[in-house]
């Protein structure tokens, strides 16, 4: 029986969204489609262009945008008590929020948010690693960034999902506070159990359910042999033609395996202060928003 959610994991990308999602939907009295991300509230009626590298196939191809396509993918609900799904674009496309309502203004909205400075750059190791970054550093991404040359693009954009404050005051317009279950990354991170099951407890199901929250999703890193790094990116086309005949699963586990080759890099420390800026006042609103010490992000 189709069913519009009663939640929706919202944002923000590259915070362990990914892996909240799976854990959620270890819970048995939660549906959530295993199709993630469909954006359905972002694009709704209309599906969007995006020319940014491999958004054709990548992105443009998977948004839902049409009722009964995005209806469709609650068919297997039952007697779930909270149905829900995650879409991590929500959270700063000014439609979603105005959606949402329309169609359900109870809807309890989820939010796990990490420090923008660390987001943006682990967002931009993602890409890299994924072939689809053609700028040859962080800097110069951020620079096509702010010039505007990014626009038109899906991803690509590392700073803009980093104005939580700004985002969250759109989405407040609609929604009341207490429709809203935010946590952080750090604490996340530190404690999956006992964050899932406070997201539980929000839901109304059962927190003595315990997640197998051992595995992490969508790692960001690079691969720190320069040859693995180089043949991995000039592979770009053929991943592209041969994804979509790959099953989601098959694609996940390639995915893992790889993951376990890469490493991590330490931020620029350069860009920090730049990146500082923009965000300064954006964290002290959202302190005030969300009602937690974000000082440790202000270091």
């Amino acid at each position: 029986m189709s069913h519009m959610p009663d939640f929706v994991l919202i944002g923000a990308p590259k915070a362990g969204s990914t892996s909240l999602y799976h854990y959620l939907r270890q819970h048995p009295e939660i549906y959530m489609p295993s199709y993630k991300d469909p954006r359905f509230f972002a694009f709704e009626g209309s599906l969007p262009a995006f020319g940014g590298p491999s958004d054709d196939t990548i992105h443009n191809n998977r948004i839902v945008w049409e009722m009964d396509t995005y209806m469709a993918l609650f068919d297997g609900v039952t007697n779930e008590r909270a149905v829900g799904e995650a879409s991590v674009r929500y959270f700063e496309e000014p439609a979603a929020a105005k959606n949402m309502h329309r169609h359900n203004p109870d809807m309890k909205l989820l939010l796990i948010l990490r420090n923008p400075l660390e987001r943006a750059w682990s967002h931009y190791c993602w890409k890299k690693t994924a072939g689809v970054e053609p700028a040859s550093s962080f800097a110069e991404a951020l620079k096509e960034e702010d010039d505007g040359a990014r626009d038109t693009w899906y991803w690509g954009r590392y700073a803009r999902p980093g104005y939580y404050a700004k985002y969250y005051k759109c989405f407040l317009d609609y929604f009341p506070q207490e429709q809203f279950k935010v946590h952080l990354f750090e604490d996340f991170k530190h404690d999956p159990v006992g964050i899932c099951r406070d997201y539980y407890r929000f839901l109304g199901v059962s927190d003595a359910f315990e997640p197998d929250a051992r595995r992490r999703y969508n790692v960001s890193g690079t691969f720190s042999h320069p040859v693995a790094k180089r043949m991995w990116e000039a592979s770009l086309a053929v991943r592209d033609a041969i994804r979509p005949c790959l099953p989601r699963r098959l694609r996940h586990s390639a995915f893992v395996s790889l993951t376990r080759l890469m490493k991590k890099e330490a931020f620029p420390e350069e860009m920090r202060s730049r990146l500082m800026q923009l965000y300064r006042q954006d964290i002290l609103e959202l302190q005030e928003l969300i009602g937690r010490d974000l000082s440790g992000w202000l270091m």
